[in-house]
């Protein structure tokens, strides 16, 4: 289809790859076509590369960024909306892209650096710790201000 559509000289297929940080650094943009994602970190992968890029509205990553303005989303499985994605990228000034490019890198590191999403999952297991603790108290309930009802077992 490269050839038929007389479009070799921009695009390459390059496959498999030992070195994807220098196939990324190379990079004009990022396109994820997939149907069904859970994460998908590939995106995570273009905004910290600082590139613009094209998502299907998959998973938890790209609706977390959806509204950033570091991307295109488009429905999954909707080819014209990918195209026309697509066009909106390449015809967009290369100083706009670079711009949305850095969005996406500045959002990563502020949002999705792996020192600050460990410390919000360490955040949530200390708050769930102090609610356990606090039931293992035995404070008077709401229903019972006097404490005359036995208190209930420590949750295990």
């Amino acid at each position: 289809m490269i050839e038929r559509l007389g479009i070799g000289d921009t695009v390459s297929i390059l496959g498999p790859t030992t070195d994807p940080p220098a196939v990324l650094a190379a990079a004009d943009a990022g396109i994820l076509s997939s149907k069904n994602e859970t994460g998908p970190l590939v995106v995570l992968e273009y905004m910290a590369s600082a590139l613009p890029w094209i998502a299907s509205d998959t998973g938890e990553i790209v609706r977390a960024v959806r509204d950033a303005d570091v991307g295109f989303v488009v429905p999954p499985r909707d080819h014209l909306a990918l195209a026309d994605a697509l066009e909106r990228l390449v015809t967009m000034p290369g100083d706009e892209r670079r711009a949305m490019g850095e969005r996406g890198r500045d959002l990563v590191r502020t949002t999705f650096d792996q020192p600050l999403v460990t410390r919000k999952i360490e955040q949530v297991y200390e708050l769930v710790l102090g609610m356990r603790r606090r039931a293992q108290i035995d404070l008077p309930s709401p229903g019972d201000p006097d404490g005359l009802i036995a208190p209930r077992p420590a949750i295990r």
